[in-house]
C-alpha cells in the first residue's frame, strides 16, 4: 500500500480542496494519521477533527506563519469515516470547514491556511 497525502486550503469564506498521491513507506492498520498545518496567516488558529457523527475534537493550536502537526485521534479515522476539519481563528468571528474526507490510519492529511 503507498501512503496517501491529501492537501487543503482553507480560505477565509470558503475551503478548496485539492488532493495527490505519493508514494511512500507501507503503512501498518495501527500507523497514526497526522495533520500537517500550514498556516500562513498571522493570526494562530485552533484546529478542530469532526467526525460523521458530529462529535468535534479540539486537535490544538496552529501559531500564525508556522507549521505545526496533530495527531487525528483513532476514533475519527477508520475505513467508512468521514472527517472534516475546522479552523477557528483565536478572536476572529468565522471558522472555516474542509470539505468531508475519508483519512485512515497511516494518511498524512496537509492544511494550508492562506493568508
Amino acid at each position: 500500500m503507498q501512503r496517501r497525502t491529501t492537501r487543503f486550503v482553507i480560505g477565509v469564506f470558503a475551503a478548496f480542496v485539492a488532493s495527490g498521491c505519493f508514494g511512500g513507506r507501507p503503512r501498518a492498520p495501527n500507523d497514526a494519521a497526522t495533520v500537517e498545518v500550514e498556516n500562513r496567516a498571522f493570526a494562530d488558529m485552533t484546529v478542530y477533527v469532526v467526525d460523521v457523527g458530529g462529535a468535534r475534537r479540539r486537535l490544538g493550536t496552529a501559531t500564525g506563519l508556522t507549521t505545526t502537526t496533530f495527531t487525528i485521534p483513532q476514533p475519527a479515522v477508520g475505513n467508512g469515516r468521514e472527517i472534516l476539519f475546522v479552523v477557528d481563528p483565536i478572536g476572529g468571528a468565522r471558522a472555516s470547514y474542509t470539505n468531508r474526507l475519508y483519512v485512515t490510519p497511516g494518511d498524512e492529511v496537509r492544511l494550508v491556511i492562506p493568508p
